[in-house]
C-alpha cells in the first residue's frame, strides 16, 4: 500500500463517524432496499464475475493484508474454513466499530457463504474479484452466495466502508498471485501436467488418509500415473504400485527421490512430511507424457534437535541413499511403545531391518543381532555405541526427544549397513 493510500484511508476513517451518523438517519426509508442505488432484485442475487480478482504479483495473503490493513476486526489472520460446505459471517458485529466477523476467511470452491446481519444498516458489496451487492438491510437479515471459482474476493459494507467495515474471502488457493516468489500450487501442477497422460485438469483430493496408492504404468501404451495429480496431508505415505514393466518414480522438483526402474508387481513408498508441490516423472516414459504431481498440505514436522534442521524424510533419504535394505520407505512404528530392529540381516549385504523407522518420543528401540560382528553406533542426532557383538545379542535405547537419529554398523558402514530413526510427536 502506498503512503498516499494509507494517509487517505486514515483520513476517511477519521471522518467516517460523522458519515455513518448521517447514513444511520437516512437508512430507515430504504429498509426494504427499494430506491437504494446498487441494490439487487428481490432474490438478493448478483451476477458472478468470471474471474477471481486480479492480485497482480501479490499472493492471496498479501492481497488480503493490503485491502484489510485498516479494517475493523482484522488482526492479520485468515480464518481457515476449508472443508466446510457452508459458512456464516456476521455482518455489523462490534458496534460501533462495525466489522465482518470474521473479516477474512479461506473456503473451498463450491462453499456457500451466508452473511447474517447482527445490527442495522449494513450491506455486502464486492469491490474486487466478483460482482455482487446485497443492498442495505437490517438485523436478522441473511444473504448467501456460493463461490465456485478460485480467487480472492474483496468486499465491503457500503455504508461503513469508510470507517473500516471491510472483508475478504480466499476461495481455494486464491487462484494465482506470486507473492514472495512462490507459485500457486494448482497452477504449478497444471503447467507441469499440461501434456501428461491421464490428466484432465482435476487434482484428486486424498486428504484425510494416512496412506494412498498410485498406479505406475497404467493405460498402456499411453503410460500414466493413476491418478496423475493428488492432494494429500503432510505425513501421508504414498505407495506406487507398478502395473506394467519398465517404469520408475523420479522427482524433478520439490523433493529428491528415485525408485529406479522396476517391473510389474513392484511397490515403492515414501512419506511426505512437509507441505509443498512435488513434481515427478517416470524416467523412461517422461517424454511421452508419464508425469505426476503431488500437493502436500498442512503443517510440516520439524526435525527437532536431532538433525541438521532439514526436513526429516529428506535427511533420511540423503543418508540412506546407498544403504542396504532401504527402498525409500520409512516404516511407521508410532503406535508401538517398543520396536525391534534386526542387526545384520540379509547377509552378506548386511542391513538393519527395517533400515528406517518413525517412532514417538518415549519409544524403546531394541536391536537384535541376527549375525556376527555388528554394532549400533550413532553418527548424527544422538550419542551411543553398542560395541561390536555377535548373533543373539540385544541392545536397547529409549528416545525421549524429537529429532532425526542417523546410525551405522561400524564394521560394515562402508558396504551400506546404515539406519535411521525419526522421532516425532
Amino acid at each position: 500500500m502506498t503512503d498516499f493510500d494509507s494517509d487517505r484511508r486514515k483520513l476517511l476513517k477519521a471522518g467516517g463517524a460523522s458519515l455513518a451518523m448521517g447514513l444511520a438517519g437516512c437508512i430507515g426509508p430504504f429498509a426494504d432496499t427499494q430506491g437504494v442505488p446498487g441494490t439487487t432484485s428481490d432474490d438478493g442475487e448478483g451476477s458472478e464475475s468470471e474471474d477471481g480478482g486480479d492480485g497482480g504479483s501479490m499472493s492471496p495473503q498479501e492481497q488480503v493484508d493490503d485491502y484489510l490493513a485498516e479494517a475493523n476486526g482484522y488482526d492479520g489472520e485468515v480464518v481457515d474454513m476449508t472443508g466446510q460446505e457452508s459458512v456464516t459471517i456476521e455482518n455489523g458485529a462490534n458496534e460501533p466499530d462495525y466489522a465482518f466477523g470474521p473479516a477474512a476467511i479461506q473456503v473451498d470452491p463450491g462453499t456457500e457463504v451466508t452473511w447474517e446481519w447482527v445490527s442495522d444498516g449494513h450491506s455486502v458489496r464486492a469491490t474486487d474479484g466478483a460482482e455482487f451487492d446485497s443492498g442495505i438491510e437490517n438485523s436478522g437479515f441473511t444473504w448467501s452466495r456460493t463461490f465456485e471459482e478460485t480467487g480472492v474476493i474483496l468486499y465491503e459494507c457500503q455504508p461503513h466502508a469508510a470507517i473500516g467495515q471491510l472483508g475478504a474471502i480466499i476461495v481455494g488457493d486464491g487462484g494465482g498471485g506470486g507473492g514472495g516468489g512462490g507459485s500457486n500450487a494448482d497452477a504449478q501442477v497444471d503447467e507441469y501436467l499440461a501434456d501428461a497422460n491421464g490428466y484432465d485438469g482435476s487434482i484428486e483430493d486424498m486428504t484425510g488418509q494416512g496412506s494412498i496408492t498410485i498406479e505406475n504404468g497404467s493405460n498402456e501404451p499411453d503410460y500414466a500415473f493413476g491418478p496423475a495429480a493428488v492432494r494429500i496431508d503432510a505425513g501421508t505415505e504414498i505407495t506406487w504400485e507398478w502395473v506394467s514393466d519398465g517404469h520408475s518414480v523420479r522427482a524433478v522438483e520439490g523433493a529428491e527421490f528415485d525408485s529406479g526402474i522396476e517391473n510389474s508387481g513392484f511397490t515403492w513408498s515414501r512419506t511426505f512430511d512437509e507441505p509443498g508441490v512435488i513434481l515427478y516423472e517416470c524416467q523412461p516414459h517422461a517424454a511421452i507424457g508419464q508425469l505426476g504431481a503431488i500437493i502436500v498440505e498442512g503443517d510440516g514436522s520439524s526435525s527437532g534437535d536431532g538433525g541438521d534442521g532439514g526436513e526429516a524424510a529428506n535427511q533420511v533419504d540423503e543418508y540412506l541413499a546407498d544403504a542396504n535394505g532401504y527402498d525409500g520407505s520409512i516404516e511407521d512404528m508410532k503406535d508401538t511403545d517398543a520396536v525391534t530392529i534386526e542387526n545384520g540381516a540379509n547377509e552378506p549385504d548386511y542391513a538393519f531391518g527395517p533400515a528406517a523407522v518413525r517412532i514417538t518420543p518415549g519409544t524403546e528401540v531394541t536391536w537384535e543381532w541376527v549375525s556376527d560382528g555388528h554394532s549400533v553406533r550413532a553418527t548424527d542426532g544422538a550419542e551411543f555405541n553398542s560395541g561390536i557383538e555377535n548373533s543373539g545379542f540385544t541392545w536397547s535405547r529409549t528416545f525421549e526427544e524429537t529429532g532425526v537419529i542417523l546410525y551405522e554398523c561400524q564394521p560394515h558402514a562402508a558396504i551400506g549397513q546404515l539406519g535411521a530413526i525419526i522421532v516425532e510427536e
